[in-house]
């Protein structure tokens, strides 16, 4: 062990003179030319599911975090600068590949305006799908006064996508007659690509179906291009594209929404590409939809068209499904929007909905379904097995299924809610309806989660003087299994 010396007087002047300059040299070092670790890129980790409050001003403008996200997972953003003073500042997402909030334009995927008090707030509230996984990074910066805020971001109750395998140009993603679910984006994925062999005189339909956000209020826009055989690349596009430009629009409304559609005959057999791309206006939003491509030529299914569906508030769902290939109508051509089902055909239904596979080896759980002659052997068992293997459906009891009863609208809910996934909404949340009007807490508890989740936007009259023991319609099952496979 050492032993301490009393220093000389003259020594101890020298020490205090080094320990000056120490010091100055330590504050210079570390002074206002030092930056925090959270002032650029990497940033703060910040993991999903976290909350922060911190502070932003004129001696430390910027703080910077750096959050994971897996592609087709949607995560809820917020930041409320609170209702009280009048700092300002704003928010920025950076997308992957960012180095430096230097480089913002290149990257800066949204922004928006902070404002603290009231009543002239603004803060951040938007869902968002990223179309690439990786590395995103939030960036609050400050403008006037001193910015407190809270910042959080969350997964939604959406399901994760499952998204196409991604191309951003020719010769694309290989396509054909099928559903492909993608996501395009300003910055982080502006396009995606596919091919597709068309025959020569043979019609395509190519449908862009917005996949309908939670929470998101502006109206958010992509572009659906075909493009002959003969295309380099997109970049080179002009000359080589057909039918025309079809905009499609997301937005939380169902009556904002627009599916863009392009319908071509071909002059001659080949290989074309489908372009999706993101628009640029309003800037900084993502889109996430679904591709419909009828018509190929591999696609030997030519979706049927029903007169008795003109002017019903299902009309879109029933056509969409139908061209999917999901329902079906009656051998007189038409679909009886206003007719029943029975529970054995909707568990059919949401099984093909959810494309789950039916292999025949199946066992049900349930004694009163039994096998129905037809052209399809795994109808109504092997599909009702599924349904109960998945968490579907419970029954009406452990052993009943009551396959010949109509599904009632708190059963198809029911159904459509654990088929989804749905997670429980904040304990805040009012829907438009009280539990006294179910038969079943847990019907409550799945139709809460399915109003939270925008799943029952769409059904008309839902509130307080809705009957969701009656029977549920063919139009309302098939808008309900149209916003389980959008959302």
């Amino acid at each position: 062990m050492g032993l301490w010396k009393q220093p000389s007087h003259s020594s101890s002047i020298a020490a205090l003179c080094l320990l000056g300059l120490g010091l100055i040299l330590f504050f210079a070092a570390a002074g206002p030319a030092a930056a925090a670790a959270d002032d650029d890129i990497p940033g703060t980790s910040l993991a999903l599911g976290t909350t922060v409050s911190q502070t932003v001003n004129s001696g430390d403008p910027s703080d910077v975090y750096a959050l994971n996200l897996v592609a087709g997972e949607e995560v809820h953003f917020r930041c409320d600068p609170g209702q009280v003073g009048t700092a300002t500042g704003t928010f920025n997402l950076l997308v992957p590949g960012a180095s430096s909030i230097a480089t913002v334009v290149e990257y800066d995927e949204a922004i928006y305006t902070l404002q603290a008090g009231s009543p002239n707030r603004s803060w951040v509230d938007f869902d968002y799908v990223p179309a690439k996984a990786g590395t995103y990074y939030v960036w609050v910066h400050w403008e006037s006064a001193a910015l407190g805020y809270t910042l959080s971001v969350k997964r939604t109750s959406r399901s994760a996508l499952q998204l196409a395998a991604d191309s951003d140009d020719v010769p694309g993603t290989p396509g054909g007659a099928a559903l492909f679910t993608g996501v395009v984006s300003t910055l982080a994925d502006p396009n995606d690509v596919y091919s597709v062999e068309l025959t020569e005189g043979r019609t395509v339909t190519l449908r862009l179906i917005p996949i309908t956000p939670y929470n998101n209020s502006v109206s958010v826009f992509a572009f659906l291009n075909l493009l002959d055989p003969e295309t380099p690349s997109i970049a080179d596009y002009v000359g080589h594209a057909l039918a025309g430009l079809a905009q499609a629009e997301n937005d939380k409304s169902l009556g904002n929404r627009k599916v863009g559609e392009i319908q071509y005959t071909p002059t001659i057999s080949g290989t074309y590409f489908i372009w999706i791309n993101a628009s640029a206006v309003p800037y900084g939003h993502n889109f996430a939809y679904q591709l419909s491509i009828r018509g190929s030529a591999d696609d030997t299914f030519v979706p049927p068209t029903f007169p008795d569906v003109t002017g019903s508030p299902y009309a879109a769902a029933v056509t969409d499904l139908a061209a999917m290939g999901i329902t079906g109508g009656f051998p007189d051509g038409t679909f009886r929007p206003d007719g029943s089902v029975v529970r054995q055909q909707f568990a059919k239904m949401i099984v093909k909905t959810l494309d789950l596979t039916v292999t025949g080896a199946e066992v049900s759980p349930f004694t009163d379904v039994t096998p129905v002659p037809g052209d399809d052997p795994f109808y109504p068992v092997k599909y009702v097995a599924v349904c109960a293997t998945a968490g579907i459906t419970k029954g009406v009891t452990a052993a009943a299924f009551d396959p010949y009863g109509n599904i009632t609208r708190q059963q198809l809910i029911s159904m459509v809610a654990r088929a989804g996934g749905l997670a429980d909404p904040p304990g805040g949340y009012v829907p438009p309806f009280s539990a006294s009007q179910f038969s079943l807490s847990d019907h409550y508890l799945n139709a809460r989660r399915a109003a939270y989740a925008g799943l029952l936007d769409s059904l008309q009259g839902v509130g307080q003087s809705y009957n969701f023991s009656a029977a549920a319609t063919r139009g309302e099952c098939a808008q309900l299994l149209f916003n389980l496979l959008t959302h």
